[in-house]
């Protein structure tokens, strides 16, 4: 597919740095999901369904007599892997003919055989009536291209912030993206040699801590929790920030006095 007429991308989040999906134009249509690369597909569909909450990675699995078809796994666990104790299935399909009842017999028997929780199957086409009605009795949740693609707008946004970020206000947003680059700046002066980012460990932790907490206390758009501490915690980012920008003015100043200084 033409580049130039993308519709969506991945994209990185300037808050974040996480990748997310960020849509170009809201005529987003099943069509143009359908016509995208088995890799795309996988990438935009793992990536939208982070956003509504379920965070799935490519699996071994696969249905070997279907085409066009990819499974991702989503784990309700610690964060080793071996201390799994729940998951679920979903499987993806990409075809232009309805997806029939065949197809949801096999992704049931797989569901069942791997002692998955639940299953989803994804299509960007239709479903069968045969194959709707077998997915109602079996349990399998199914997503057909015009919910598919209503989900990918709600997961998507159109900006260089991922949805979740849009959520932060736009002053403490702005304020962090700032700290970010001022840490960055300040990185690059305290490595003249390669002049790369070298945030010792702990400060690069800290900040990815701090991102994470402001998008936990914007999470419920209604608590007021937010609102009330809003102010405070922008002040606070811009003394950092400001601080921050203080050290680095000083350590350009004795770059300056070391460079002026007569050799011996």
């Amino acid at each position: 597919m033409d580049a130039g007429q993308a519709t969506i991308k991945v994209d990185r989040c300037e808050l974040t740095g996480e990748e997310y999906l960020r849509l170009s134009t809201p005529s987003l249509t099943a069509e143009y999901l359908m016509g995208l690369g088995m890799d795309e597909l996988k990438e935009i569909v793992t990536l939208m369904l982070k956003e509504h909450g379920h965070f799935v990675f490519p699996s071994d699995k696969d249905l070997n007599q279907f085409s066009g078809a990819f499974i991702l796994e989503s784990h309700k666990s610690e964060k080793r892997k071996w201390s799994v104790k729940s998951w679920s299935l979903y499987c993806c399909i990409r075809q232009s003919e309805p997806v029939n009842a065949e197809l949801i017999e096999g992704f049931y028997k797989m569901v069942l055989s791997d002692g998955a929780e639940s299953g989803t199957v994804i299509t960007s086409g239709k479903f069968s009536p045969d194959a709707r009605h077998l997915g109602q009795e079996k349990g399998i949740e199914l997503i057909d291209g015009e919910v598919f693609v209503k989900m990918v707008k709600e997961a998507s946004s159109p900006g260089p912030y991922s949805r979740q970020c849009m959520a932060v206000h736009d002053d403490v947003r702005n304020a962090i993206v700032e700290l970010k680059e001022t840490l960055r700046s300040l990185g690059k002066s305290t490595d003249r040699s390669t002049g790369s980012w070298a945030s010792p460990l702990h400060i690069d932790r800290a900040l990815r801590e701090l991102v994470a907490g402001i998008l936990e206390l914007y999470a419920n758009p209604n608590d007021p929790k937010a609102k009330g501490v809003e102010q405070e915690l922008l002040a606070k980012i811009v003394e950092v920030s400001t601080a921050i920008k203080k050290v680095e003015s000083l350590f350009k100043s004795l770059d300056d006095l070391l460079e002026s200084s007569p050799q011996k």
